[in-house]
């Protein structure tokens, strides 16, 4: 992880190491340090689906499902192809049933 911290100041706008660290973040639980440095990543690469869906994983970690599922609809509109992965996670995080047909929904039109 010391070596993520130095290299977010030494290249504040790298992709790669933000995500990295977010996803370390995440998988300790610390989900608010998750959130901002997802938070940097949307705004530095909007188009990137698989930050909106990590951005997703860490709304509904963090309980506020409707951020999640906002998230995880920019990522499908992004990439269709990213249906599956989303989802299997909102199978696990026991989403309402309505929200998955909606997903699905999305999946469909697109």
């Amino acid at each position: 992880m010391n070596f993520y911290n130095k290299a977010c100041i030494i290249s504040p706008g790298s992709i790669f190491v933000r995500e990295r660290r977010a996803g370390i973040f995440l998988k300790k639980g610390d989900v608010r340090s998750s959130l901002v440095q997802l938070t940097i990543l949307r705004d530095l690469a909007p188009s990137r689906a698989d930050i909106h869906i990590m951005l997703g994983r860490s709304y509904a970690a963090n309980g506020e499902k409707n951020l999640a599922l906002q998230s995880f609809t920019v990522a499908l509109a992004l990439d269709p192809a990213v249906s599956r992965p989303i989802l299997y996670f909102l199978h696990l995080d026991h989403f309402p049933k309505s929200l998955i047909v909606l997903t699905l929904f999305y999946r469909l039109v697109l």
